[in-house]
């Protein structure tokens, strides 16, 4: 289904919900006069509140877009909250990076993603399984999630550190990967990790 003369806004997992019309009052707030919105429609979801924004003109989503696609903080609420403005028709991709050290710069390999796409989120992913009192490990992988606008490498030189790129959907997005889907026969080489370590804390921080 394509969605037209529409965009729309994330505002991630927020607790409280926020209200509508702090939805509608942050639309507005864009720029966009009321003789411009044809409609807010809130998209039902069991995580993320997002609405799908309706305009009259096309040339004017593609200004929003412009303007404002990405991912942004604001105050809304008197909350800090981290707000995501996307076109709903493009598709978003998850991609797995592997051997990015845990004291490289994250904002470096944010500006090399953006040669590809729209960088929506990165984050590092830690070892799972940490109980109370212990801290998880990070892995040296990242979990991003963007839009691509063309394929990504399978390996790729961030500065001075060669990484490894594996799409999750395992689609022809990631060169050299056309033919794999994401399994566990592509994860293999990374999954068979021994004991996963985990620093235990000792004694008092006082």
């Amino acid at each position: 289904m394509r969605y037209e003369e529409t965009f729309e806004i994330g505002f991630g997992n927020p607790f409280p919900r926020l209200q509508l019309l702090s939805v509608h009052r942050y639309v507005t707030g864009l720029g966009l006069s009321e003789s411009k919105i044809l409609a807010i429609a809130p998209v039902l979801l069991v995580g993320d509140q997002v609405v799908r924004v309706t305009l009259f003109k096309t040339a004017d989503v593609t200004a929003i877009l412009n303007q404002h696609g990405g991912v942004r903080q604001h105050c809304i609420e008197g909350r800090q909250i981290n707000v995501l403005i996307k076109d709903p028709n493009v598709e978003e991709r998850f991609v797995r990076v592997f051997d990015y050290p845990a004291n490289a710069n994250m904002e470096v390999m944010k500006v090399r993603l953006r040669e590809f796409g729209t960088v929506l989120d990165l984050r590092r992913d830690r070892y799972a399984g940490a109980t109370a009192g212990m801290i998880p490990c990070l892995t040296g992988q990242l979990t991003v999630r963007m839009t691509l606008n063309s394929p990504i490498p399978s390996y790729l030189q961030v500065g001075e550190h060669k990484v490894n790129i594996i799409s999750v959907h395992g689609d022809a997005w990631v060169n050299g990967l056309e033919h794999q889907s994401f399994n566990q026969e592509v994860m293999r080489p990374w999954v068979q990790i021994p004991a996963e370590p985990v620093i235990k804390i000792v004694g008092s921080a006082l």
